[in-house]
């Protein structure tokens, strides 16, 4: 992304939300922090380092396509984001897709980045999986209660569903993360009482 003030909002509403929707993921930019070196050796080491870049190739900046150049020279993959008509791009790169922020509602943009990243970095609700079931296990135990937590497949379509709608896993453990990841697991549809339990559970747990 080219370092331009106007730019900064945008790069810290991508950041919050990719950091929010893949929370094992961290966001950085070559002046995130204070430089100690060459901005260019510190770019190049973010980009070594990176599992994926996001590149904002809107107007063409130089900066940007060198980059770049360093990103597919280290065989990393990119995702590709612009605010200009596509046809605006460098001929060796507009085979590329695209994800335009200028022509796409924030929503459809948001999501259409998140499917880029996921086919990536992988399903992040894939990854905390085995930590609810962890702590449905625990759940279940304290109550005494014979239940039987949800397949991976339905936990996943049932996170990713709240997060289409906002609502994404909380970051920091506690009484939100766990009734999050143990809700899930108790299915779309699930008991009164099992609701109950879970919420005298939490309290018990978690208390005020």
């Amino acid at each position: 992304m080219p370092f331009r003030p106007e730019l900064g909002f945008l790069y810290r509403a991508l950041k919050q939300h990719i950091e929010t929707a893949f929370p094992n993921v961290t966001v950085a930019r070559g002046d995130d922090s204070v430089l100690t070196g060459p901005l260019l050796e510190k770019i190049f080491d973010y980009v070594r380092e990176a599992d994926v870049v996001v590149a904002d190739c809107s107007g063409r900046n130089p900066n940007v396509f060198y980059e770049l150049g360093m990103a597919h020279a280290l065989d990393k993959p990119v995702v590709l984001v612009t605010s200009d008509p596509i046809e605006h791009a460098p001929t060796d790169i507009r085979a590329f897709e695209f994800i335009s922020y200028s022509s796409l509602e924030p929503e459809k943009f948001l999501a259409r980045l998140d499917i880029a990243l996921q086919s990536v970095i992988g399903n992040p609700y894939v990854k905390v999986y085995p930590e609810a079931l962890a702590l449905f296990q625990e759940f279940i135990s304290d109550r005494g209660l014979a239940l039987t937590p949800t397949s991976k497949d339905k936990f996943v379509t049932g996170a990713m569903a709240l997060r289409s709608a906002g609502q994404h896993l909380p970051l920091e453990p506690g009484r939100l993360r766990t009734e999050f990841l143990v809700r899930r697991l108790l299915g779309i549809e699930p008991q009164i009482d099992s609701l109950v339990a879970l919420k005298d559970w939490l309290d018990q747990e978690y208390p005020p």
